[in-house]
């Protein structure tokens, strides 16, 4: 790794810096709400409160890093950064990948915060005084739950560079840049949840799995669905970089 892409990825973190302390803290602060929700669970009041902390923490979790998979592009141009950038001494593929790493970075670092404090609420809130070890053991090595984890994160870690090509396409353009962007990742979105659906049609029983994991939890499924996903985002990487290369003029 050289020092350029060091600096540059570097730079890039201290772009996102002070908006993943915000989402971190709010996530703590619903996090906190949800434990004390907890403690009222069986009443009216607790059970909403419950569970409009969980939907807005998932909903940081969820949301956040594509925002910011947008805005990490789009501030290049609105301070007029993006010049300096393209003209330092590394390649287009570095300035790729020093954004990626961002966001897939914030994707990892929210998910784990959820999931550790998600933890916390189990053992403190002594509502769950006997936790069923054997059964959570059981399900951590079942071979479908492993390819459900392995592909949750091929999914959301594709969806960045989907982002980065759109944003880019859009720059392409000049003119309604923001249009061109949000239709092309509605666009790309379609197109690669249609060809998901398409390969793991069931069309002996007529039907077709929008969310084939969750519906059919078949092995097979996860890893069709993973094997797409990184298809795509191979695709949506060489377009990005095509795009930095030949179609964003100095």
């Amino acid at each position: 790794m050289s020092i350029t892409f060091k600096r540059l990825l570097a730079t890039d973190f201290r772009n996102v810096r002070t908006q993943l302390v915000v989402a971190l803290t709010a996530l703590l602060l619903l996090q906190l709400i949800a434990f004390i929700s907890l403690q009222t669970a069986t009443t009216l009041p607790g059970k909403m409160g419950l569970a409009l902390t969980m939907s807005l923490s998932m909903a940081i979790v969820m949301f956040i890093p594509p925002i910011h998979a947008y805005t990490i592009w789009h501030n290049e141009w609105k301070q007029n950064s993006i010049y300096l950038l393209l003209a330092l001494p590394v390649s287009k593929n570095s300035i790729f990948w020093s954004k990626f790493i961002v966001i897939l970075s914030e994707y990892l670092l929210l998910g784990a915060a959820f999931l550790i404090l998600m933890c916390g609420q189990v053992l403190f809130s002594g509502r769950f005084p006997e936790l069923p070890v054997d059964e959570i053991m059981k399900r951590l090595s079942d071979p479908v739950f492993i390819s459900q984890m392995v592909s949750l994160p091929v999914s959301l870690a594709s969806f960045i560079p989907l982002i980065f090509m759109s944003v880019l396409a859009g720059k392409a353009f000049r003119k309604h840049s923001t249009f061109i962007t949000g239709i092309s990742i509605i666009a790309l979105f379609i197109l690669t949840n249609k060809i998901d659906n398409w390969l793991l049609a069931d069309k002996a029983n007529g039907r077709v799995f929008v969310l084939p994991i969750a519906i059919t939890g078949h092995v097979t499924d996860a890893l069709i669905q993973s094997g797409v996903k990184l298809m795509f985002a191979i695709l949506f990487w060489l377009g990005s970089v095509y795009l930095l290369k030949r179609k964003i003029e100095l």
